[in-house]
Formats: structure tokens, sequence, C-alpha cells
């Protein structure tokens, strides 16, 4: 969980600035590994798994990536 967080604190802190497509095919991979990780996660934090991918699908939502531009 610990890359998840990385990750949404990451894209928070970077929100509405220019990130590289590189990054966002990180954090989306990040997503990705998070939701394959419900299938082995304990019962008890798996409220926990699905608050932080929750949140990191709402701040990936927020970027526009555009593969033409680099900041």
């Amino acid at each position: 969980m610990a890359n998840l967080q990385g990750a949404i604190t990451s894209a928070s802190r970077l929100r509405g600035k220019p990130v590289y497509p590189d990054t966002l095919t990180h954090w989306t991979g990040v997503l990705d590994e998070a939701r394959k990780a419900r299938t082995r996660t304990d019962d008890r934090d798996l409220p926990t798994l699905d608050a932080l991918v929750a949140r990191l699908e709402i701040e990936l939502g927020s970027f526009q990536p555009d593969p033409s531009e680099q900041p």
C-alpha cells in the first residue's frame, strides 16, 4: 500500500501541473497492481485498499495527458 500512498501524494502535489506521460503510466501501473492486490488482501484491509484505489482514481482523473507536450 506504500506505493499506492506515494502515487496519491505525488499526484496530489502535481495536480494542475504538467507531468511526463511516463509518470502517468507509472501511476496507472500502481493503480492496476493495487486492484490485483485485492484478491491477496486480508478482508480487514480491504476498506483501506479500496479507499486508496478510489483516491488515486480521482487524482488521475484530474490529469489530461498530452503525449506531444513535455514539461
